[in-house]
C-alpha cells in the first residue's frame, strides 16, 4: 500500500529543492547543501541548547569570539585579537567592527533591525549564562570566571561582580578566579555565543525557538523552521546571511536540513538527495566500498559506567572486582570499525602534534585479574542474592548485545550477577543517563573539544555532564592541575594520572574505541567536519 503522506512529502521536498537551489558556479559557490538530522532541535539558544542537532546548527548560525578548525587549530572569530596578562588570569579580547545581527523579518515592510554586534553582547550572553533562570546546562563548565558560580548558585544576584567587562563598544575582558589555559578552546563552544539583549527582549519568551526569533552573526541565518510531529515534510531552512558575506565569502547559497526520517537517511545519502554521512561499522564499510569520500576518526569510548548513586554500584569495591574480571580476549574479534580499548581517551586526541596515546601509552586499564577480582567482592560484602534484581541499559545494537553478552556471563560465574538488559533509542539512552534512572549502563563517551580535558571532564564531581555522580577529590584535584599546567608534558603526565584514578576505580570499564567516518557526496567538496562534537561547517563547502 502507498504512504499518501510520505509521497507527498518527497513530492514538497523536491518542489523546495526546485524552489530554492541555484547553480552552482565555476568555483562551486551557490549550491544548497543538504542532509538529515534526527530530531527537531529544542532550542536554537546557544545558552541552552544542548541536543546535536541544536548544536550543529548553531556552528552555522552564529560565530563567537573564537572558532576550531577541522584540524584542531583555533583562530579569531568575532574577535580581531586577544592578550593575556600573565598571570593568565586576563583576557582581553578586541572585536572585529564590521559584524551585524541579522534576524529575518515577520513581514515584508517590517521595519528593519540589524544592530551591530558588540562587546555588549557578549556580556549580555554571560549574564544569561550564570543567570540560575536562564538553566543553561554547560554554565558550571565555566565556573572558573570571575564570579559565575556565586550568581548562578544563587548566592549573589549582583552581576556587576561578574567578570566580564565591556571596556568599549568593541572591547571585551574576562577575570578569571583562576589560570585556564584552555579557555581560549572554550570560547569556541554554543554557550559563549554572543547574545544581543534588545534582540532578546523582543522575542518576548521565544528566543532560539523560530525562525523570526533566531538571529544570526554566522554564515547563515534561519529562513524557515518547519515542524509538525505528525508530519512526513519537517525541514529547516537555512540562507546565507549577507552581511557576514561580506566580511568573508560564504560559498553555498543556503543549506537545507531534513527532520527526522532515519529509514530514508541512508538511501537519501547513496541517491545523492543530501551530501553527507556520518557511519560506522558494516554501514561505513559499504559506503566505503561504493567509493564515497570519507575521513575516519577514532573518536570515541564504548563501556560500561556506574551509578555510583545506585545501592549496589556506589561499593568502589564491587565495581574493582568487575574490572578486574573483565575479561577482554574473551571478547576480542573482528568487528568493523572497533579498537579493543585500555584505557579512556580515544587515539584522535591530540597534544601539540602528537596523539595523546601516543605520548602516554596505550594500556591503563587493570590487566584481568580473577583472583584479585575474587578478593575485591568479598571485601564490598555484598552477597549473590543483593545481585539479582539490576537493569543494564544500552543501545539498540547487536554487535555490542553480543560482548554484554560474553562479559556478563564471566561476571555471572564469578559473583553472581544477573541482571535485566533494556535497549534503548539513543535519545532514550541519553535522557536515562542524565537523570541517573539506571544502575549501569553499557554507552559511549564523546567530547566537545580535541583535549583529554573534554572526556574526563565526565567523571569530574562538579561537571555537568557527569552522569555517573563519580565525585573523587583525588580525581577533580589532579584534573585542575592538568587543565591549569604551563607545559604539555606536565599536562599530558596529570591526565593520564586522573585516566588512572578513574579507571583504577572501575567507575567506567572501558571496552572498544570507535571508529566513526564522515562520507560526503562525490561532487562536494571543502565540507569541514568536527569529529569531537560532530557538528558540520558549511561555510566554505562547494559542489562542482
Amino acid at each position: 500500500m502507498i504512504n499518501s503522506k510520505k509521497v507527498l512529502a518527497i513530492v514538497l521536498v523536491f518542489i523546495q529543492i526546485i524552489t530554492f537551489s541555484a547553480c552552482s558556479n565555476d568555483d562551486g559557490s551557490g549550491y544548497i547543501f543538504k542532509m538529515h538530522i534526527d530530531e527537531n532541535p529544542r532550542s536554537l539558544d546557544p545558552q541552552t541548547a544542548s541536543d546535536y542537532s541544536a548544536l550543529l546548527l548553531i556552528e552555522n548560525n552564529y560565530l563567537g569570539l573564537m572558532q576550531e578548525l577541522p584540524d584542531g587549530s583555533i583562530v579569531n572569530g568575532v574577535a580581531e585579537s586577544y592578550t593575556v596578562s600573565d598571570d593568565g588570569l586576563i583576557y582581553t579580547f578586541k572585536l572585529k567592527k564590521n559584524l551585524k545581527w541579522y534576524t529575518r523579518k515577520k513581514k515584508k515592510d517590517d521595519e528593519d533591525f540589524y544592530p551591530p554586534l558588540t562587546a555588549a553582547d557578549f556580556v549580555f550572553a554571560f549574564s544569561r549564562l550564570f543567570n540560575p533562570d536562564t538553566n543553561a546546562p554547560y554554565a558550571k563548565d565555566f565556573y572558573f570566571i570571575k564570579g559565575g558560580e556565586e550568581i548562578h548558585q544563587k548566592k549573589t544576584d549582583d552581576y556587576s561582580q561578574l567578570g566580564v567587562t565591556a571596556l568599549d563598544d568593541y572591547t571585551v575582558q574576562f577575570t578569571l578566579n583562576k589560570k585556564n589555559p584552555q579557555f581560549i578552546l572554550q570560547l569556541t563552544t554554543s554557550p559563549t555565543m554572543p547574545c544581543n539583549e534588545e534582540i532578546f527582549l523582543k522575542s518576548e519568551g521565544r528566543y532560539g525557538l523560530s525562525a523570526y526569533t533566531t538571529p544570526s552573526n554566522g554564515p547563515f541565518y534561519l529562513y524557515r523552521w518547519d515542524y509538525d510531529k505528525y508530519s512526513d515534510n519537517n525541514n529547516i531552512i537555512m540562507r546565507k546571511n549577507i552581511f557576514y558575506d561580506e566580511m568573508d565569502k560564504v560559498y553555498p547559497y543556503g543549506l537545507n536540513f531534513l527532520i527526522g526520517e532515519a529509514d530514508y537517511k541512508l538511501s537519501d545519502f547513496l541517491n545523492e538527495t543530501t551530501d553527507c554521512y556520518i557511519a560506522s561499522g558494516e554501514t561505513a564499510a559499504s559506503l566505503k566500498e561504493e567509493g564515497f569520500p570519507n575521513q575516519e576518526y577514532i573518536n570515541s569510548i564504548w563501556g560500561f559506567a556506574f551509578n555510583t548513586s545506585s545501592p549496589l554500584f556506589k561499593s568502589s569495591a564491587l565495581r574493582k572486582a568487575l574490572a578486574l574480571a573483565t575479561n577482554r580476549i574473551s571478547y576480542h574479534q573482528k568487528l568493523e570499525g572497533y579498537t579493543l580499548a585500555e584505557a579512556i581517551i580515544p587515539y584522535e586526541v591530540t597534544m601539540g602534534n602528537k596523539t595523546y596515546r601516543d605520548i602516554v601509552g596505550k594500556r591503563l586499564a587493570p590487566e584481568y585479574d580473577l583472583h584479585n577480582a575474587i578478593s575485591q567482592f568479598q571485601l564490598s560484602g555484598i552477597k549473590g542474592k543483593d545481585m539479582q534484581n539490576i537493569t543494564l541499559i544500552m543501545p539498540e545494537d547487536k554487535e555490542m548485545l553480543y560482548i554484554v553478552g560474553v562479559v556478563m556471563q564471566e561476571w555471572q560465574k564469578n559473583f553472581g550477577l544477573y541482571c535485566n538488559i533494556e535497549q534503548l533509542s539513543d535519545q532514550e539512552l541519553n535522557d536515562r543517563l542524565n537523570t541517573g534512572d539506571y544502575d549501569f549502563a553499557l554507552t559511549k563517551i564523546t567530547a566537545d573539544f580535541n583535549s583529554p580535558s573534554s572526556y574526563l571532564s565526565v567523571f569530574k564531581s562538579d561537571s555537568s555532564k557527569n552522569f555517573t555522580g563519580f565525585n573523587n577529590s583525588q580525581f577533580d584535584e589532579i584534573y585542575n592541575k592538568a587543565m591549569q599546567a604551563d607545559d604539555m608534558d606536565s599536562s599530558a603526565e596529570l591526565y593520564k594520572q586522573a585516566e588512572t584514578v578513574i579507571l583504577s576505580d572501575g567507575v567506567f570499564i572501558p571496552l572498544f574505541f570507535q571508529s566513526e567516518y564522515f562520507f560526503t557526496s562525490k561532487d562536494a567538496s571543502d565540507i569541514e567536519y568536527n569529529p569531537f562534537n560532530y557538528t558540520i561547517y558549511f561555510k566554505n563547502s562547494k559542489k562542482k
